[in-house]
């Protein structure tokens, strides 16, 4: 027979998991062992919203769930600020916390939290990890985190309840309905219709000023060749958010900055000259700004466009790969001074700019990056701090 835990692992496993973060205790010490028998690494950290951020720089570079640990009650609750994190970044990553019995409850406080109740509106779905429900909710859940748009997960098992033996799948009691639920958005279709093709082609055939605006959707599936055929296709410059920065190289003709820092980001000047924008793996959930762009809008990510739903001309959803190549096949053509002379004129008056003067023995953050550009090789990978460091580390970097 097959634990619970041991099942649990080898759903990590073959989801392509191979490194879990968190924290180890007394609560999930029976998973622990299960992901060492499995051959998974673990990585200690120091705190449990560490080890979420650490699950989102795994999933992100490969393309596969991040995974953390840790135990019950103020453990758990440690590790709220990363799920925050993941669910307002989409990030696929489940995370597994430990909690006190059922049959405790009634006469037993100590560290016991609701923590259904504090995941539930962090998460894409909070389930609870039992014997005769583990070969149906471990590999839901895991799949949770990658359909539609992606997010964070939370799975919670008791230590007595991942020692018990988990029946086999084909045995197994009916799904119950939070996996029922779980199993009916997994296989939702993500077809984008010959209608919304045709919509999305008539209306940038007659838009001569389409810029596009790419989000952080973008990845994992990194559909960076088909994005700069269809920018260069339809005349539009690539506007990107902070996350889809680098989706086409900063000194490529159609590059038009970065949208998503402040209010008053300059690439706004282009958008609101636009008679049309394509958004392509786009959230709002990266702007300062309120979304409230009036031209119309064609929609492409691998998500429906909901929470919030923008109103769009035609939506693509599906992979963006054939979709933005469909797109660069329609006959559509900017109008002349759009495009890359309007990216090269834009260009031109930023840098035109006079920046603020330095008090005495101080140096401004600009004049940091241009020394720095002025000596680094072109493909230097550089890391900033959020809030005000990544501002203008976005826009002159």
């Amino acid at each position: 027979m097959t634990t619970v835990a041991m099942l649990l692992a080898q759903e990590l496993t073959r989801a392509g998991v191979t490194t879990v973060f968190g924290l180890p205790g007394g609560e999930n010490v029976q998973v622990m062992d299960a992901l060492r028998q499995a051959g998974l690494r673990f990585v200690l950290v120091r705190n449990e919203s560490s080890a979420l951020f650490m699950a989102d720089a795994m999933a992100r570079i490969t393309g596969k769930p991040g995974v953390c640990v840790t135990t019950l009650g103020p453990g758990a609750l440690n590790a709220l600020a990363g799920v925050g994190h993941a669910f307002l970044d989409r990030s696929p990553i489940l995370i597994i916390t430990a909690e006190t019995p059922e049959h405790l409850l009634s006469y037993h406080t100590h560290q016991v939290i609701d923590l259904a109740a504090l995941f539930q509106p962090l998460t894409k779905g909070s389930f609870q990890l039992r014997a005769d429900n583990a070969a149906t909710i471990a590999p839901y859940a895991l799949a949770l985190t990658q359909v539609g748009r992606p997010g964070p997960v939370h799975l919670r098992v008791s230590n007595e309840e991942a020692n018990l033996d988990s029946p086999d799948p084909a045995l197994a009691d009916p799904p119950d309905p939070a996996a029922t639920a779980v199993s009916a958005q997994i296989d939702q279709p993500t077809a984008s219709g010959a209608e919304n093709l045709a919509a999305a082609r008539a209306r940038l055939a007659r838009s001569p000023r389409p810029p596009t605006v790419a989000g952080v959707r973008l990845e994992p599936e990194q559909p960076y060749p088909a994005l700069r055929e269809l920018a260069e296709s339809a005349g539009a410059p690539v506007i990107v958010t902070p996350k889809a920065k680098g989706a086409l190289p900063d000194d490529h003709a159609l590059a038009a900055g970065v949208i998503g820092l402040t209010r008053s980001d300059p690439a706004y000047e282009l958008l609101d000259e636009a008679d049309a924008i394509i958004a392509v793996g786009f959230d709002v959930v990266e702007l300062v700004k309120p979304w409230q762009q009036p031209q119309p809008l064609v929609w492409l990510a691998p998500w429906p466009n909901v929470e919030p739903t923008l109103a769009a001309v035609a939506e693509l959803v599906g992979p963006l790969t054939p979709n933005l190549r469909q797109l660069a096949d329609s006959h559509s053509a900017s109008e002349p001074g759009w495009g890359a002379a309007r990216v090269a004129r834009w260009r031109q008056r930023q840098s035109a700019r006079p920046l603020p003067t330095a008090a005495a023995g101080r140096l401004r953050p600009q004049q940091g990056l241009e020394t720095l550009r002025r000596f680094a090789p072109p493909d230097l990978l550089g890391v900033t701090d959020v809030g005000s460091p990544k501002n203008p580390a976005r826009v002159f970097w």
